[in-house]
């Protein structure tokens, strides 16, 4: 049992706050992703139909841009530099 509190203890102090960072910064990304959305549906719907589909695909582009850049945030500047300063 000291060997899994060891465990659970390692993992909750080093990679909790990085994984709660992600999942923050994720969810207020898809905020604004939803938020791209209605309005490049608003201007489909006024009849801007080709600058509608063009903010559509620039606010899908940047959220998946976004989610790239949060995650190679937690690999390398949480978790692979943590680990690196275990040693």
């Amino acid at each position: 049992i000291p060997l899994f509190k060891f465990i659970f203890n390692f993992l909750k102090d080093k990679f909790w706050m990085p994984l709660k960072t992600f999942f923050e910064n994720w969810f207020g990304d898809i905020g604004k992703l939803y938020d791209s959305i209605k309005a490049s549906f608003t201007k489909i719907a006024d009849g801007d139909i080709l600058g509608g589909l063009m903010d559509l695909f620039k606010g899908i582009g940047t959220f998946v841009l976004s989610t790239i850049d949060n995650l190679a945030t937690l690999v390398y500047l949480n978790l692979y530099w943590k680990y690196h300063q275990l040693i």
